[in-house]
């Protein structure tokens, strides 16, 4: 084949958009794009997974980043939302957390329809604010106040009988009781010259033993008599007590049931259609006793600290007595409020927290320590989003790994354990709250790099069983007229958005090669919309600067150039070191075993090509081909693979009729970060084949390439930086218009060159040849025939191995 068989025409160079397709003076008179275009595959999986309910159907849309992913899925989460609120398909629940009354550290879930949540709250605080107001009325009104007075005044009587009993038996003994200054009731001698006073000191001398001892006999009795009698008037107390105690129980018992009795009547079954709520109607009958046991706590009382549930009434939830509103254990606390929605809630979490993403139990300072009550439950997003979606990015969540176990679990099981984080992952914890599990229903949309699905899939058995849907976004669409409109509907539609200067049709066509060039393609555009938003921006910059009134191809070219120098200083560099000799690269003359590969240096934003000098080198010895790289630990599987097909095919192509024998090294010289891929493995062949047959190989050329065994050249990627990394270094050097690129046939699709390199080429100051085999590529490097050159390889394999045989039989001779 002639070597100018192999040249890539110049129509072949670039994907070239006409203006005059569009008919339009500019853009402001172009219709505004409104659906996404490109993504057909992705909608309809997502599609899919909204309208899927099973649980499990959750969606993990993967694309690159400025695909349109998030707006697509905003903007069908909105079109989906509300056509189920249209069709009145909508599914929303309130959820209230309550005391537990049987176990204080653990509260109740209770959940309702949409809006009979807050019903309930108010329900419920209408009813603590009632018997507030109204129990302390009862216990003060008149019927009450006559009770209390009746059941005082009988106790108060048998109080004086037990005491008047104990007097006349004092009497009897010559004993008067009387009070002594501490208050304490004690007997003592009564007069005989006054009975009604005791006995003075000087009177109870005059008596006799006899009579002393049978006073001191009777005091003995009495006071015995004082405890008996004091033991039972304490009883008295307490029973006295006791009645009135119960009489207000009752009193406020009656009052309580009242009051509830018209809450429970309301969540109590009426038939097969309205089951009621066993669990409303459980908390009632435990908020009833409660309160009945604890009625004083509806009298006032001012600074009380009465201990709830082990903690002191506190502000909390804002349900504190010292605010007036609702103590616990009293409070309902409403947990998720959908009593104002009536469309599925969208929540889009754009900085996911432990406590933001599942809920947190607060905490107050009182008094030098921290405590906490039910009311103190805060939910968070993946509670808010129930009867919802759910909205979150893949990395944000891997950032915390704990996060992304903490959803899958959630997910698995359909419910949230508002938890500390430490709990989560099995430390002990100080004693808190132990809430009942939320039940949940919502779709979760995770969005992440493609990377991210694999490693999930291959690492976490539980996500493909939450994760069951994938949302593909795809990075490319096809090159055609329709498409080609779009892009010209979109450009309107950023114009339009950010107020920006119309575009005309060349600029609309620049626009559409950039659409290009973001693929690698000359027949797919880019669906990077936001990149493409970005130069948009930058281009309607430069022609304001311009005092345009239209954006034009220029202004496009100005963008892309600007976005370029802002972001190639590293390639600069590498440029500068070939440039000053710092790195060894020839762009002319003929070297045997040596060859320009060519690579791609990527920064993140920025990529670009730079050529590196490969040599190899042949010589006796049994080693076959090595690579330095490998043999240092500095190259990658993929490049190692490739040196392995590199044996191959030497052994398939000259070594049917012989065992080989030989050594050589291989060198990717001056790489001091390592080396991976397959892409010079065409060119470490070339130098291979160069140094045995010692036919030098142009330097003019850089190549670029994988080969297989067969000694077929393979697509590679990054073909445009490549040949651009090259040709830059050609050009600062001054094009000879011998030098050029070779790359695999099957990238000549890919290729969308800069005006730059097109121009050197179609004015025949730099080539570009594409081949399909090794063969062709010997042609043009080493400019002989691919036969002479193989037929070289041979002859000088064979003269190695008849060099080894020799010296083989030289040391057996010498042995």
């Amino acid at each position: 084949m002639r070597r100018e068989d192999l040249k890539v025409p110049e129509d072949k160079l670039k994907f070239t958009c006409d203006p005059a397709i569009f008919e339009f003076g500019d853009t402001s008179q172009v219709e505004p794009l409104k659906d996404f275009v490109g993504q057909e595959r992705a909608i309809q999986a997502l599609e899919m997974g909204l309208e899927i309910e099973t649980q499990g159907y959750n969606i993990f849309a993967t694309g690159l980043t400025s695909t349109g992913r998030n707006a697509v899925i905003r903007e069908h989460l909105k079109k989906f939302a509300k056509n189920k609120k249209e069709s009145g398909k909508v599914f929303l629940q309130d959820f209230c957390y309550v005391a537990n009354f049987e176990s204080s550290d653990r509260p109740k879930i209770l959940v309702f329809e949409k809006g009979k949540g807050r019903e309930f709250k108010e329900k419920i605080d209408g009813a603590y604010y009632e018997l507030k107001k109204k129990i302390p009325e009862l216990l003060k009104a008149e019927n009450c106040a006559k009770l209390k007075e009746e059941i005082t005044k009988k106790t108060e009587e048998e109080i004086n009988q037990l005491f008047e009993a104990v007097k006349e038996r004092s009497k009897e003994g010559h004993l008067i009781l009387a009070q002594t200054p501490n208050g304490q009731m004690m007997p003592y001698p009564r007069s005989k010259i006054n009975p009604d006073e005791q006995m003075t000191k000087d009177e109870y001398d005059t008596l006799e033993p006899d009579e002393k001892k049978a006073l001191e006999k009777n005091s003995r009795k009495i006071l015995r008599d004082l405890e008996k009698a004091f033991s039972q008037i304490k009883e008295l107390q307490i029973k006295a007590e006791k009645e009135i105690a119960n009489l207000e129980k009752k009193i406020t018992g009656e009052a309580i049931d009242a009051v509830l009795e018209i809450i429970a009547a309301e969540y109590r079954p009426s038939g097969d259609d309205n089951p009621g709520y066993l669990e409303v109607l459980n908390y009632l009958d435990g908020w009833k006793k409660f309160a009945v046991k604890n009625s004083d706590l509806f009298l006032p009382q001012e600074n009380r600290q009465q201990l709830f549930f082990g903690a002191p009434t506190h502000n909390g939830n804002g349900n504190g007595n010292g605010n007036g509103r609702v103590p616990a254990p009293f409070a309902v606390n409403l947990f998720v409020d959908n009593s104002k929605n009536d469309a599925p809630p969208i929540i889009i979490e754009t900085n996911p927290t432990f406590a933001g993403l599942f809920g947190k139990i607060e905490k107050e300072a009182v008094q030098g320590a921290y405590f906490t009550d039910y009311t103190m439950i805060r939910p968070g997003s993946l509670c808010l989003a129930d009867g919802g979606y759910l909205v979150v990015n893949v990395l944000d969540l891997l950032r915390n790994v704990m996060l992304w176990f903490k959803l899958i679990k959630c997910l698995k099981s359909g419910y949230v354990k508002i938890e500390e984080p430490a709990e989560a992952l099995g430390y002990l914890m100080p004693a808190t709250l132990n809430p009942a599990a939320v039940p949940i229903n919502v779709k979760v949309i995770v969005i992440g790099e493609p990377m991210f699905y694999q490693l999930l899939l291959e690492n976490d058995p539980d996500f493909p069983t939450v994760f069951k849907i994938r949302a593909d976004f795809d990075f490319r669409m096809e090159l055609n007229q329709e498409h080609l409109q779009n892009y010209a509907g979109f450009v309107s539609f950023c114009c339009q958005k950010e107020k920006l200067l119309p575009f005309d049709p060349s600029g609309i066509a620049q626009i559409a090669e950039y659409g290009a060039r973001l693929v690698d393609d000359q027949k797919k555009l880019s669906t990077q919309f936001g990149k493409i938003k970005n130069l948009i921006v930058e281009a309607n910059y430069w022609a304001k600067k311009a005092q345009s009134r239209t954006v034009k191809a220029k202004h496009v070219q100005k963008a892309i150039e600007a976005q370029r120098q802002r972001l190639n200083l590293s390639e600069e560099r590498y440029q500068e070191f070939i440039a000053e000799g710092s790195f060894l690269i020839d762009t002319e003359g003929e070297k045997v075993g040596q060859i320009n590969g060519l690579a791609v240096y990527s920064g993140g934003d920025y990529a670009f090509g730079i050529p590196s000098r490969i040599t190899a080198k042949t010589f006796l010895g049994k080693k076959g081909v090595v690579s330095i790289q490998r043999e240092v630990g500095m190259a990658g599987p993929i490049h190692n693979t490739g040196v392995g097909i590199i044996s191959g095919y030497f052994g398939e192509k000259y070594g049917q009729d012989k065992t080989l024998a030989f050594s050589a090294s291989l060198c990717f010289e001056q790489s001091y970060d390592g080396v991976e891929g397959d892409s010079a493995s065409a060119a470490e062949l070339f130098a291979l084949i160069s140094s045995i047959a010692k036919v030098p190989i142009s330097q003019s050329f850089a190549v670029t390439g994988s080969v297989n065994q067969n000694g077929e050249i393979q697509p590679i990627g990054g073909v445009n930086h490549k040949i651009e990394g090259f040709f830059d270094i050609c050009k600062k050097r001054g094009l000879s218009g011998e030098q050029g690129v070779v790359i695999p046939h099957q990238n000549v699709k890919n290729l969308m060159l800069r005006d730059d390199v097109v121009e050197a080429t179609r004015a025949g100051k730099f080539h570009i040849f594409a081949i399909k085999t090794i063969d062709e590529g010997i042609e043009i490097l080493m400019q002989k025939n691919a036969e002479e050159v193989h037929k070289l390889v041979n002859e000088n394999l064979k003269k190695m191995i008849d060099l080894l045989k020799s010296e083989k039989e030289l040391n057996t001779s010498k042995d």
